[in-house]
């Protein structure tokens, strides 16, 4: 018995215990750290998330709080969604809350996207400030400061003008 506990005392204490992973480097920088070959010209580098179907994901119940801020790659919008898919719309990447899935895809704004129907006061704002959302209200992004920019009654009929944008 003595040595078996002497054998294992010496094998605990020669194990090399590594807290990070590294793929691609035998010296992580991080939990995980993956490492591309940029100079390898026929070598494709990236991370593929876990693609799936919206009805493939609606199927799914074990996603819990515990689960916060898993991702995956929606392939289409097949299935009929319920609470935690309803954000969902289009094909992309989407993270998990806890409760939700919510899209990681570019929200940017394009000429085809249809006009906002809140107005917005403008005060503060002047060409050539750049409008970013905050998560709360709009701001007006100026070199050296940031103006915010509150939100007015639902009217259609009011109307910002920035230069040559409107905004309704």
């Amino acid at each position: 018995m003595k040595r078996i506990i002497f054998l294992l005392l010496i094998f605990i204490s020669t194990t090399n215990i590594a807290a990070q992973t590294g793929i691609g480097t035998t010296t992580p920088k991080a939990t995980l750290d993956i490492q591309g070959k940029p100079s390898e010209t026929t070598t494709v580098d990236g991370l593929m998330a876990p693609k799936i179907s919206r009805a493939q994901l609606i199927a799914k119940t074990g996603y819990t709080a515990a689960q916060t801020g898993a991702i995956v790659f929606v392939t289409d919008l097949s299935g009929v969604t319920n609470a935690a898919t309803a954000n969902i719309t289009q094909a992309g990447y989407y993270y998990y809350n806890g409760s939700t899935w919510n899209s990681m895809n570019s929200g940017a704004i394009t000429e085809t996207d249809p006009t906002y129907s809140t107005n917005f006061n403008l005060t503060g704002a002047a060409t050539g400030d750049m409008l970013q959302f905050n998560g709360t209200n709009w701001v007006a992004k100026k070199t050296g400061a940031v103006s915010v920019i509150s939100k007015l009654a639902d009217t259609p009929t009011t109307f910002a003008t920035i230069g040559d944008y409107q905004f309704r």
